[in-house]
């Protein structure tokens, strides 16, 4: 079973993710903080590696 664990740091204005898989290591990324930022982060962690 590969481990992934996702890391988030929330802030009033936005939200910075950190996405650390076996297979890709980290991958940083910026959303705003809101619906549509929340539908941004979910689209893309459904991207393949």
């Amino acid at each position: 079973m590969a481990l992934t664990v996702l890391g988030i740091d929330i802030s009033k204005k936005d939200f910075y993710v950190s996405l650390l898989t076996e297979s890709r290591g980290t991958k940083p990324k910026k959303f705003t903080n809101n619906t549509q930022g929340l539908e941004s982060l979910q689209n893309w962690l459904k991207q393949p590696g």
